[in-house]
């Protein structure tokens, strides 16, 4: 009679966990972004009338926070998460060198939040060690900062290449994130992408420290 009670209150907390929340730090490379803050510095060089002109270009990647709700259903686990990504897909400056001294400084800050929906499925490797693979699909927005200080005959390009702050919500991205999962711990590595609607789409890889409770 004492086993019924017990295996009830287990029961009842399988259950409970059934739900789990995850908590993850990123660390997302450049990936490919200076291809994206390229065109804005051959745009500037290109100008009429600005003369020759040669540029430096450096893309920085992004810090990463995401906590996600995930419900093991089938064999796998589902869940929404959100991310908050400090710099990227788009972050990074901009040196320009013009004639008779000339120089410009474009800089670019982000803040990023994405919207994923995740898939995960885990294989048993040796006892408390495993094999994970994981999946995202979601929308992104986006705060963009812009700022610009030039000299010389590029002093006045910065009001004439339109520096203003920028919005958008509705980027698609996705990821892929093969993992090893000891005991609640996980570290592995991601895939990640970003369509930019009109920009060009961002593709970087990245590294990941998880844990779930």
């Amino acid at each position: 009679l004492a086993c019924g009670p017990l295996l009830v209150a287990a029961q009842e907390n399988g259950r409970s966990k059934h739900w789990r929340l995850s908590l993850g730090l990123d660390y997302l490379s450049a990936g490919n972004g200076n291809s994206g803050l390229q065109p804005i510095a051959n745009s500037i060089c290109e100008y009429p009338g600005r003369g020759p002109c040669s540029s430096t270009v450096n893309t920085t990647g992004a810090s990463v926070f995401r906590a996600a709700a995930l419900h093991g259903h089938g064999g796998m686990e589902w869940g929404p998460s959100v991310g908050y990504l400090q710099g990227g897909p788009g972050a990074g400056d901009i040196s320009l060198f013009g004639p008779s001294g000339a120089t410009l400084n474009y800089g670019v800050s982000e803040n990023t939040f994405r919207y994923l929906g995740e898939a995960r499925k885990t294989w048993g490797l040796n006892g408390a060690l495993h094999m994970r693979m994981g999946i995202g699909l979601g929308i992104a927005s986006v705060n963009q900062v812009n700022s610009c200080d030039g000299a010389g005959s590029f002093n006045l390009a910065c009001k004439t290449t339109g520096i203003a702050k920028y919005s958008s919500i509705g980027w698609l991205t996705w990821e892929l994130s093969p993992a090893v999962v000891y005991k609640d711990m996980s570290l592995g590595v991601r895939y990640v992408g970003f369509g930019r609607s009109r920009q060009i789409p961002w593709n970087t890889f990245g590294a990941f420290l998880g844990v779930d409770f």
